[in-house]
């Protein structure tokens, strides 16, 4: 069979296995991930999606694993310079786009990353992009390079096509280095390019206005923080008041956004009174999520809760005892070999999976021994099963942690006053 043939078979196949698998290892990984505007998504024709970067190709896996279509990748040049990478690379459908930093002699290879970019929408295939043009863990959106709109005007111009539609993604960690946290990832509108071109038919330099509006567009779907906010204070306030106001609802989206612009206000005016209050209910709990669960939900939810913890611990324990060695030696060489905060996060996720791989192999070959290679592969695939109940024991634990606090519901009354001063204090204000 031709060889060109059996890459257009399979290459599909390899990317719909990878990304199936992948999804499922994020949902190891992270505690929570909501994902709100699917349907702003087109079901096919050619789509740039813009996200923003803080946690170098975590983002690229969590958009290709929560909406249906299939993705090419714009990705860091330098990575194809590794040899036993880039072959694995070029069958994930990522594209290598030059810097500044790599030298001019690199750069001019952009010029055929365009075009090579430009032929995949105009046949109908879809991009992700990094506008903000690198990777920096913070929580608020970055200036844009005109790299997407370069990309998005050109190929209308290139390639006469229709239409594409650039879809902006918003992607919020509670603690991206940390598992167990929890991903927001929004999805909005699409901008219709042809549209846009029309619209500003007069407009000189296009390209700068596309990258500016771009930038207005991607501020819709990101909550940012600003660098000098206090952190831990905001997500404090963020977890009492969207408690408060339930994001649980059809219109979470804007409830996130309104809280989120709400908790800014407050800081932004009343810093101090604002730590003081949310210092007076926090006091003597490290934790304001097992606080906030323990405090508000009732009595049935806590019992449930419990009984979570008992059966995932004992059901997990097995798939703990065989998975602790390869997330182990994922975590440590993490720490001691990844310097670069960005990339600490995705590495460690890689890590784990490839070595609990390796060490499911193993367990296989020792199963396969002892009970013959049809059980033993029912048992590894029971302890994998074993382990992801571990893993949800660990999520729920710290949402647990004062379940058992009797401090908490000796003070309730208290604490709820306290919780209630911190509410009072948006009343006030707004």
């Amino acid at each position: 069979m031709d060889k060109y043939l059996i890459s257009y078979i399979c290459d599909p196949m390899l990317y719909s296995f990878l990304k199936v698998f992948i999804k499922k290892c994020l949902q190891y990984y992270f505690n929570q991930i909501n994902v709100y505007g699917t349907e702003n998504i087109p079901p096919k024709g050619p789509t740039l999606f813009i996200s923003n970067h803080p946690s170098s190709f975590m983002e690229g896996l969590l958009i290709a694993c929560y909406q249906e279509q299939t993705l090419h990748f714009l990705v860091r040049g330098d990575m194809f310079e590794k040899a036993w990478l880039k072959p694995l690379l070029h069958k994930t459908n990522q594209i290598p786009i030059y810097r500044f930093r790599d030298g001019f002699e690199k750069l001019r290879n952009n010029k055929g990353t365009f075009s090579h970019s430009f032929d995949k929408l105009g046949d109908n295939h879809s991009i992700l992009i990094f506008p903000e043009a690198s990777t920096q863990l913070v929580r608020y959106l970055r200036p844009l390079q005109k790299g997407a709109a370069r990309l998005a005007i050109g190929s209308i111009e290139e390639k006469n096509m229709d239409d594409l539609i650039i879809i902006p993604c918003g992607i919020h960690y509670s603690n991206v280095i940390q598992s167990s946290s929890n991903v927001l990832l929004f999805f909005g509108p699409g901008i219709s390019v042809r549209k846009w071109i029309e619209d500003h038919n007069m407009v000189n330099d296009k390209i700068s206005q596309l990258t500016a509006d771009l930038e207005t567009e991607l501020g819709q779907v990101i909550m940012s923080i600003p660098e000098k906010t206090d952190q831990q204070l905001y997500d404090q306030l963020s977890c009492v008041l969207n408690n408060s106001n339930n994001t649980v609802t059809e219109d979470a989206p804007s409830r996130y956004f309104a809280n989120h612009k709400n908790i800014l206000k407050l800081i932004n005016s009343h810093e101090v009174q604002a730590r003081k209050t949310m210092l007076e209910y926090t006091s003597h709990y490290s934790t304001i999520e097992a606080l906030e669960f323990a405090l508000l939900k009732p009595l049935s939810e806590k019992i449930i809760l419990f009984i979570e913890l008992v059966l995932y611990f004992f059901i997990g324990l097995p798939g703990f005892i065989t998975n602790v060695i390869p997330i182990g030696i994922a975590e440590q060489f993490t720490k001691n070999k990844i310097k670069n905060k960005e990339f600490v996060a995705p590495v460690k996720f890689i890590l784990s999976v490839l070595f609990t791989l390796v060490f499911s192999v193993f367990w296989l070959i020792f199963w396969t021994n002892i009970l013959g290679f049809v059980n033993g592969l029912i048992v590894v695939i029971g302890l994998q099963f074993s382990f992801y109940y571990f893993i949800q024991f660990k999520h729920k634990s710290k949402l647990g942690k004062y379940l058992f606090n009797l401090n908490i519901y000796q003070h309730k009354s208290r604490l709820i006053e306290k919780r209630n001063e911190v509410l009072k204090l948006f009343e006030i204000h707004f």
